[in-house]
Parts: C-alpha cells; sequence; structure tokens
C-alpha cells in the first residue's frame, strides 16, 4: 500500500493531507458524537433493556441476552488514592463460568479507555485464579492494576487472526442512522492493521504494545 498513513488524535489536521491518506480515527469524531461506547457499557444497556421486560428477565444468564458483551465491565477510579469501582461480583461468577465451562481460566485482560483514541492508554493485566478467590482479593488486585480513570476491563483474545505470525485485525467504519428500523451507512474499503512483532502470550511480553496493540505503527 502506498498511500501515507496519519497517526494522531481524531482532530482536523493543520497540515495539507494527500487525497489517499488514510488515518487511524475520523476527523472531528470526538468533536461530533462525543465520548466512545465501550463494551462494558452495552452490556450495562442490554441488562436494563432486558430487565425492563419481565418476560425476559430469565434471559440475563451467560448464554441467554447480553451474553455478545459479558467480558465487558466498566472501571472507574476518581483518583490515584480513591477505591476502584468496578462489578467485582459479576467479574468473578463470570471467570468461574468461564473457567468451568471452557476448561481454561481467563488469565490475560485488556484494560483500555473508554474516552481515548489512537491505542492510547492501552495495557494488559494478568489476573490469576486466586485473585478472584473472593471479593478481598478481587479488590486487593484491582487496587494494585487499575490507574486513575475511567476503563472496561475486557477479556483479551488469546487466539487472534495470525499474519506470518503477527497480530492482525481489519478496521472498518461505519455509521448507524437508525435502529428501528435499522439502517446504517458503511465505508466501501477497510485497511488492516498488523503488529510489528510476533504474537506472543509469554507473562514477559505482556506490556510489549508493540506485540498486541500498536498496530501498524510502533
Amino acid at each position: 500500500m502506498n498511500a501515507p498513513s496519519i497517526f494522531s488524535s481524531p482532530q482536523l489536521a493543520r497540515r495539507a493531507v494527500p487525497p489517499d491518506a488514510l488515518f487511524n480515527s475520523v476527523p472531528l469524531m470526538l468533536q461530533t458524537v462525543g465520548e466512545k461506547s465501550s463494551i462494558a457499557t452495552l452490556q450495562s444497556e442490554c441488562e436494563q433493556y432486558v430487565l425492563h421486560r419481565p418476560n425476559m428477565r430469565g434471559a440475563l444468564e451467560f448464554d441467554g441476552w447480553c451474553s455478545f458483551t459479558q467480558r465487558g465491565f466498566n472501571v472507574r477510579r476518581d483518583t490515584p488514592t480513591a477505591p476502584v469501582r468496578l462489578e467485582y461480583a459479576r467479574l468473578r461468577t463470570y471467570t468461574e463460568t468461564r473457567a468451568r465451562r471452557s476448561g481454561v481460566f481467563p488469565g490475560t485482560w485488556i484494560l483500555k479507555s473508554v474516552v481515548a483514541y489512537s491505542q492510547r492508554g492501552i495495557q494488559l493485566v494478568r489476573l490469576e485464579p486466586s485473585d478472584v478467590r473472593d471479593i478481598s482479593a478481587l479488590v486487593t488486585w484491582a487496587e494494585v492494576h487499575v490507574p486513575r480513570g475511567d476503563y472496561t476491563l475486557q477479556e483479551y483474545l488469546a487466539t487472534p487472526r495470525m499474519w506470518r505470525d503477527r497480530k492482525w485485525d481489519m478496521r472498518a467504519l461505519a455509521l448507524v442512522t437508525s435502529v428501528e428500523p435499522l439502517r446504517f451507512y458503511a465505508l466501501d474499503h477497510a485497511f488492516p492493521k498488523i503488529a510489528t512483532k510476533p504474537y506472543t502470550l509469554d507473562i514477559a511480553q505482556l506490556k510489549d504494545s508493540c506485540v498486541h496493540f500498536r498496530m501498524p505503527v510502533c
């Protein structure tokens, strides 16, 4: 691909931009639509939708309605010394259910800001079975790993798509203008993002953003 790639904050560039340039975020998106919704926000909204319909209240089980966002959790810390606000009980239930059904404990998680763009403020964290043995242990874990701010704590996809031993994904943009009836407009092209280093889940490499989420520029 010969088109130049421009990686910047989601604001209009103050310099000439070639007509075939690729932006990693949409200019003026933040100013136009506000903060982006996180998967945890979708989970909360889905649960509220279901709970307000008596005939659907039993559908909040692991395999029922809203299960597509079960792996996302809202996390908030107002100051570096403030307690971490997190749905501790639901996180414990999720990890226990996930481990029981898959036979593998979900130990790798991604912590990302709900307001940041351009892959900023993202980090991978480890969650061990001992960290969820009870609520007290989980609170201690959160106090150590969660910095100040609003985040989504999301189970990390441990088996991503690979290209030449490197993690990659495809970015596509769409605009939803109506839900009922469903109406959306999708850009007629997308572009791949490929990591610059070979993929590994080695604990020693969890802090290396070039392996996991800084794609394609590191």
